[in-house]
């Protein structure tokens, strides 16, 4: 059966190429620290199927353009094959920035070294299902070049131009609205299309709608951050101030209702 990869001439576009291809000799060719490829790109004032991958909170989650979605499974599937069939030490040093594969399960995937702690413990940023782990050296492996000029398939976003009407203690949104939004965005039974709104810095501010057929209500057409206001849980801003972090854990709320 044939794997597959992305080109960097036309990023997302599929090319098939033999797993032989993939599995050259050993020792495993390092990538090195730089350069970075860079997210899949996406147009301000587009619309896109989407999953949502990860959700941190209202103003950073992950995802993923759905017709694309296959391709993490192909990237993972690639990586996954490759290592378990190739023998290959884990990294001996890392340093920040370094784009690197790790092993978690039985897994292997693509991952960006952001953080090494006084403990040992190395924190890195999954580039294509979005979100952070904290892993040890010897889950850590130098990444096969094939895999070093993929875009990263996770894309950050945050909602756009809102404010919680409540603030966390820390400033940040609410951790039971959080929670609310991880389970509207991530329901399997909907189909969602994300608006690009802006673009900053380090992420996308999009407004998501769930785009399946009508159930019952008023509010089953609403976007996302239409029904936040509608429920009087964010207020609109005309200039976007990124919120800060969370507020510790609190009590959680049924999966159909807003908080």
């Amino acid at each position: 059966p044939l794997n597959y990869s992305l080109t960097l001439t036309h990023a997302l576009t599929w090319v098939p190429f033999a797993h032989s291809q993939l599995c050259t000799p050993s020792p495993i060719r390092a990538a090195p620290a730089t350069p970075q490829p860079g997210p899949a790109s996406v147009s301000v004032n587009n619309k896109y199927p989407v999953v949502v991958s990860h959700v941190k909170d209202l103003d950073e989650f992950y995802l993923q353009i759905k017709n694309k979605d296959p391709q993490l499974q192909q990237i993972t599937s690639a990586l996954t094959g490759l290592y378990q069939t190739t023998q290959v030490s884990p990294a001996s040093l890392v340093n920040l920035g370094m784009l690197c594969a790790v092993h978690l399960g039985n897994e292997w995937f693509r991952a960006l070294v952001i953080q090494v702690t006084s403990s040992g413990y190395i924190q890195v940023q999954m580039v294509d299902c979005g979100g952070t782990q904290f892993v040890t050296l010897k889950q850590i492996y130098p990444l096969e070049g094939t895999f070093l000029n993929l875009p990263f398939i996770a894309i950050k976003c945050g909602l756009h131009s809102i404010v919680p009407i409540t603030p966390s203690r820390s400033g940040g949104f609410p951790k039971k609205l959080c929670e609310w939004f991880e389970r509207y965005v991530r329901d399997d039974r909907a189909n969602y299309f994300a608006t690009i709104m802006q673009k900053t810095d380090d992420k996308y501010l999009i407004d998501i709608r769930d785009e399946s057929p009508p159930s019952e209500g008023p509010d089953s057409r609403l976007s996302t951050v239409e029904l936040l206001i509608q429920n009087n849980c964010v207020k609109k801003i005309t200039s976007f101030v990124p919120p800060v972090a969370m507020a510790p854990s609190g009590p959680t709320t049924p999966a159909n209702a807003m908080p």
